[in-house]
């Protein structure tokens, strides 16, 4: 590794660590609070306002995407740390059921942005090229911030309670933001300057939307991206099932619980990211490591019925979250680098915040609807085998246009 890459590299690591450890704290949390103060029931309209309110910071951020690297990257973080911490306090001191809504909602908003800004920035400070090479190992940071943040709600949320763990998790994630300053400062000219040739068209004026329908590989990439979403949220929609049966309205023990699971999923993913990436992408292909993540989403989806439980969901959810996080993360990640600076900060923002979270809502409204004719859990694991044989389909086009752009540029 050239010498001028090892500080970023390190820096980008420690960031992604600490991202990823803040979002491990925040979901167990979040997610206990949710389920004990309003049922899995309510799960359908979380998706639904979340991704509304994902639309909303999708806009806000779109009108500052020409500003500066450090206005935007910087500014935004500090917005995402501000927010969480003081939104966790309130929420402990008021008491308020809809302004705890609000602010599980934002909890969301929030861990698709941190890590969407992250990645971001990698793709436009490192090359193509050099993606190949250091992605897998920025990938490996996600495990040990994982491992980190779930040790820590485990070892703590029983005494403290899930509020203080959200509070702790914004401090924590604060944290990033003098290391990407540090990473401005060392970056110095790094940055694209333009989309290759056959990769995408600078974005038009016309808006967002004609950008990514005139780009077969930004199509199928969107439609990834929607599968990606919407397909997980049954799972986790029988996982809350099954969880809520289980726990009931104890939070603190619920939290430790989805902890625990999330602990196994990051020592999963962190030796997969760094012994098995490399050889998993030769083997099978930015095809497969795009559809390794479905591949465990199906396999609950089509075991449930037939043997519903709280153990199947959990070793599912770890086997799920262990290939998303580590093989499907990079290989979708190092699709970007085939796109222009325009696209990679517009297009980018789109696809993987509002693109994302409408897929989510697109989950709860089939909820909502899997619910009013009575399909019950059952129902809605059958429901959901179609469209994880789409997300299947896709991961193969999706490689196939990608290999068209990267020979064309």
């Amino acid at each position: 590794m050239a010498g001028e890459l090892k500080p970023l590299v390190a820096a980008a690591f420690l960031w992604y660590l600490l991202t990823i450890a803040a979002y491990s704290m925040v979901g167990p949390a979040r997610d206990a609070l949710l389920m004990t103060r309003f049922g899995p029931a309510m799960l359908p309209w979380v998706y639904l306002a979340g991704a509304a309110l994902t639309g909303a910071a999708v806009w806000t951020y779109g009108r500052f995407a020409r500003s500066s690297r450090r206005r935007l990257i910087g500014g935004t973080l500090a917005a995402l740390a501000l927010t969480l911490g003081g939104g966790g306090l309130l929420v402990a001191e008021a008491g308020s059921r809809a302004l705890s809504f609000l602010y599980f909602l934002w909890c969301d908003v929030f861990g698709i942005m941190s890590v969407t800004l992250f990645w971001t920035y990698a793709d436009d400070v490192f090359t193509a090229e050099e993606s190949l090479r250091v992605f897998g190992l920025l990938s490996a940071a996600a495990p040990v911030g994982a491992i980190l943040g779930d040790l820590a709600v485990r070892r703590w949320v029983r005494a403290v309670g899930p509020s203080a763990i959200l509070v702790a998790a914004a401090a924590l994630f604060a944290l990033a933001v003098p290391l990407f300053l540090f990473m401005e400062s060392r970056a110095g000219g790094r940055g694209k300057s333009g989309a290759p040739p056959r990769a995408a068209a600078p974005v038009p004026a016309a808006g967002l939307l004609k950008t990514i329908i005139a780009s077969p590989f930004l199509l199928w990439l969107a439609a990834l991206v929607a599968f990606e979403r919407l397909v997980p949220d049954f799972s986790k929609y029988l996982y809350s099932v099954e969880a809520s049966r289980a726990f009931g309205g104890d939070a603190r023990v619920m939290a430790s619980f989805f902890a625990g699971v999330d602990l196994w999923t990051g020592v999963g993913s962190f030796i997969a990211g760094i012994i098995f990436t490399a050889p998993a992408l030769r083997l099978f292909g930015i095809g497969g490591l795009l559809a390794s993540a479905g591949l465990a989403n199906l396999a609950l989806l089509a075991l449930y019925p037939a043997a519903p439980g709280l153990r199947l969901c959990a070793v599912f959810m770890a086997l799920e979250g262990t290939a998303r996080y580590t093989w499907f993360k990079t290989a979708k990640e190092s699709t970007y680098t085939a796109t222009g600076k325009d696209v990679l900060y517009r297009v980018k923002a789109f696809i993987e915040m509002f693109v994302y979270r409408i897929a989510r809502g697109g989950a709860g409204l089939l909820l909502l609807a899997a619910g009013w004719v009575g399909l019950g859990a059952r129902g809605v694991a059958v429901l959901g085998i179609p469209f994880g044989l789409a997300w299947l389909y896709t991961a193969a086009r999706t490689a196939r246009e990608h290999a068209r752009v990267s020979e064309g540029s």
